[in-house]
């Protein structure tokens, strides 16, 4: 079924918009083409025409993610987010969250086996641990006393380990695992 002509940014963001449907409905593992062109609206061919292959498709699909995970963590530099706050912010999953981080998860599982996945995910969790470095500098500068060991990079590594590990928690268990479990006991060890 061929498609009415348009830009290929806009196609390409079609087809990838076609691909988290496909996902969110069955998972990265059972998405085919063919079922990204039917959801789009398209023929096989022009989805492959934007990208060759299956895995051309979730590496696009991983970097859209990646860029989702990262967005929205602009700091602005005359209200520096808490460290807790962070954490928070970044631990409430629901609606199209919750989708995303399922995805995301799996491309954790499948990059574990697939050597250009997993290079992606790592720089992807490397930016994701910068997120929380100022945070942490924040927390570390004003607790130095308790907390002298303590690195921004070591507590920014440990936010994101958090915030994935509850993550991983909220989609097994939703109804015990919530974002204020953990964080409850963060902010009686490190907040005032």
């Amino acid at each position: 079924m061929p498609g009415k002509r348009a830009p290929v940014d806009q196609r390409w963001d079609e087809i990838l918009d076609a691909a988290f449907r496909v996902a969110a409905q069955k998972g990265l593992e059972k998405l085919t083409v063919r079922e990204v062109a039917t959801e789009a609206g398209l023929s096989n061919g022009l989805v492959f025409f934007h990208f060759e292959t299956k895995e051309a498709l979730l590496l696009a699909m991983l970097d859209g993610l990646t860029a989702w995970m990262l967005g929205g963590h602009d700091e602005d530099p005359s209200q520096p987010t808490q460290f807790v706050d962070q954490i928070r912010n970044d631990s409430n999953f629901g609606g199209q969250e919750r989708q995303f981080l399922e995805l995301f998860i799996e491309f954790l599982v499948m990059g574990a086996r697939h050597p250009v996945m997993r290079k992606r995910l790592r720089e992807a969790l490397k930016q994701y641990r910068q997120v929380f470095h100022s945070p942490a500098k924040n927390l570390i500068q004003s607790h130095a006393q308790s907390l002298p060991n303590t690195t921004p990079e070591s507590l920014s590594a440990l936010a994101a380990s958090l915030v994935i590990g509850n993550a991983v928690q909220a989609l097994l268990d939703p109804k015990w695992m919530g974002a204020e479990k953990p964080l409850s006991a963060i902010e009686d060890i490190w907040e005032d």
